[in-house]
Formats: C-alpha cells, sequence, structure tokens
C-alpha cells in the first residue's frame, strides 16, 4: 500500500510504527492483545513493517479488516512522516529503551502519543500519555477522544528563527563593538 494515499488524518487510526521488531518494541505482544481486545473492534490499526518477513514474525498469517500493514524494503523519510501525518495516535509499546524519536515526530506531525511508561519517555514529551500494562487500550480511546493536537513543527520553525536571530544580534553587536574599539 502507498503511503502517499494516507495523508488525510482519520480519528480512529492508530499507528504502530515497528519497521523492524526488535525485543524491545514490543510489536508482538501489542498486536496480540489489540487484536483480543473488544474495545478495539472499531479502531484501525495501521502497522508499519519493514519487509514481508516481518508479518509473519508478528503471527499475521491473516490480517483482520481493521488492521491495515504497510510493508516495504526501506520507508523514506517523506513515508514516515507521511504515516504520521496520518494517525490520529502513535502507539509506541516499548519493553524497555530510553529514548525515542518517534515521540518527536508524532508531536512534530500532531499526531497523540500512548507509549509505555519506560526509560526517559516522559521527559521526551510531557504532553504524550504515558502508561502501565493494562492501561494501553483505555488510554488509547481516551487519546481517540481528544481533539487533534496543532502541529508541532510549526512552532520549531518559529523556534529556530528566533533562535538563529537571537545569534545574529549577538554577533552583529560583538562585530560592532570590535569596530568601535578600533
Amino acid at each position: 500500500l502507498a503511503l502517499s494515499r494516507l495523508t488525510e488524518r482519520k480519528r480512529d487510526r492508530l499507528l504502530l510504527f515497528l519497521g523492524e521488531d526488535r525485543p524491545n518494541k514490543g510489536g508482538a505482544e501489542f498486536i496480540s492483545r489489540f487484536l483480543s481486545s473488544r474495545s478495539m473492534k472499531a479502531v484501525n490499526l495501521h502497522v508499519v513493517l519493514r519487509g514481508d518477513s516481518e508479518r509473519r514474525q508478528l503471527g499475521l498469517a491473516t490480517v483482520p479488516p481493521n488492521v491495515l500493514l504497510w510493508t516495504k524494503d526501506t520507508y523514506t523519510n517523506y513515508d514516515v512522516a507521511n504515516a504520521f501525518l496520518s494517525s490520529w495516535v502513535v502507539v509506541l509499546p516499548y519493553l524497555w529503551g530510553t529514548r525515542s524519536g518517534q515521540i518527536e515526530l508524532a508531536r512534530d506531525c500532531g499526531a497523540h502519543v500512548v507509549a509505555t511508561d519506560v526509560g526517559y519517555f516522559k521527559e521526551q514529551n510531557p504532553g504524550a500519555f504515558f502508561v502501565k500494562g493494562d492501561e494501553m487500550f483505555p488510554t488509547i480511546l481516551t487519546a481517540l477522544s481528544h481533539p487533534s493536537p496543532t502541529l508541532a513543527g510549526f512552532a520549531r520553525e518559529r523556534e529556530l528563527e528566533f533562535i538563529t536571530q537571537t545569534h545574529l544580534d549577538a554577533y552583529h553587536s560583538s562585530i560592532a563593538s570590535c569596530r568601535q574599539r578600533k
């Protein structure tokens, strides 16, 4: 499935971006629990995997109608950003870890984040939903019912402009000061 066709953000769209399902990502466990959860039947889960072998490893021989698999050998930055932009909630069921660029990308793309409370994830994004084990699915439903967050990328652009201007002002002030001393 071409990711470029999924740019419209849908309230019922939940994204699990695994790429390669390393053991710390908790993908297989999450998908198994998602498929057996009655509360998730009306939620569309989009799973991004690297290659078809990952699908088999996750035990997805047959895929129910509310699960869509995106499988490619490699993903461009555009593909990844587009997947996040089209999702209302990005779920990160990590079992362990320290930092996640996916949390930052989800925020920049205006998606809610529901992540397990491990590592330093809370410090990265205090606006995300951080949960322990059994709280995952009720929290996903809560996030799906919240208004869509704003795209943080635009705020970051203004922040960069401010930082750049501050540095330019300091540079010009230093140069002017040096010229006055001559």
